[in-house]
């Protein structure tokens, strides 16, 4: 039994998709979570990578993809389901303890494999979040800023127009669609 890590599963539909694949090949012991494929006794991986890349995915092989694509979920995950005013640690520790590994020696593998800083990942995947939250109108600016982490909507509107060209009522108003696919960040 091993855990196979798969790249570009960033969503509970995801999830499902592999679990359909696995299922599919009749490896009923295997348990898919969020990016890999656990208690997994897989007989030829042909089939499994070639399945998985039909619909999108990669199996990774390199502890330097593991490791990237480890810090990736857990920051989609804090973005995605976590109320960041209430967190109560920094961000690098939150990922050294998620990803089991000193934060100096995940961001070295991150910066090698991703080619850009887990700063610079995290705060387009920000941005990306608050274009989609801005894109609804459920929440007020104020209210967007905080769920991505900003202590002021000052600072919020500043790094937005930054990243985004606009402030974030103009992209708003304007309903642009310049949003990413988070994998794709």
């Amino acid at each position: 039994m091993e855990t196979i890590y798969i790249k570009s599963m960033v969503c509970p539909r995801c999830i499902k998709t592999v679990e359909s694949i696995v299922s599919g090949l009749g490896y009923s012991d295997a348990v898919v979570k969020l990016g890999y494929i656990e208690n997994a006794s897989i007989r030829s991986f042909i089939e499994l990578d070639k399945r998985l890349k039909e619909e999108g995915f990669e199996r990774l092989v390199s502890n330097n993809e593991i490791i990237c694509e480890k810090v990736k979920l857990v920051l989609i995950d804090l973005i995605t389901n976590a109320n960041l005013d209430e967190l109560s640690m920094n961000i690098s520790d939150y990922i050294s303890a998620k990803v089991e590994m000193p934060y100096s020696t995940a961001a070295t593998y991150f910066k090698k494999t991703c080619n850009h800083s887990v700063d610079s990942y995290w705060q387009a995947l920000r941005m990306e979040k608050a274009k989609e939250w801005l894109s609804y109108e459920d929440h007020t600016v104020t209210e967007i800023a905080q769920k991505v982490g900003y202590n002021s909507l000052q600072s919020f509107s500043k790094a937005f127009k930054l990243a985004v060209g606009h402030s974030p009522s103009v992209f708003r108003k304007q309903k642009p669609s310049t949003r990413k696919l988070l994998n794709d960040l």
